[in-house]
């Protein structure tokens, strides 16, 4: 069994949480394991996304570059100079309900 945490619980059974969380209950449900969702009720909402970027927090895109060790050189350090790249540092995703038990 797979058990999950939510910031949400949408209308039409889809678990908004962090980041993960569905590749996660993808992984599950291809594995044909439960995966039970454990919310307070509070977290229940009326609104119905269709994908995880309707509303959703961004990170700061520098913390997916930076590395602890400060010998280590990374390909990205210079990318706000690259005008053809952006880096998305997504706070939470939309799990669908099809991958909740």
């Amino acid at each position: 069994k797979v058990f999950i945490g939510a910031a949400a619980v949408l209308t039409n059974g889809s678990v908004y949480s962090r980041i993960g969380t569905a590749s996660v209950c993808l992984i599950a449900h291809s594995f044909h394991k439960p995966v039970l969702c454990c919310c307070e009720t509070y977290k229940f909402t009326d609104k119905a996304w269709f994908n995880s970027l309707t509303s959703n927090e961004e990170g700061d895109p520098n913390q997916l570059i930076m590395a602890d060790d400060e010998d280590c050189v990374s390909d990205l350090k210079d990318w706000k100079s690259n005008d053809s790249l952006s880096i998305v540092n997504m706070q939470y995703d939309l799990t669908p309900p099809e991958y909740i038990s």
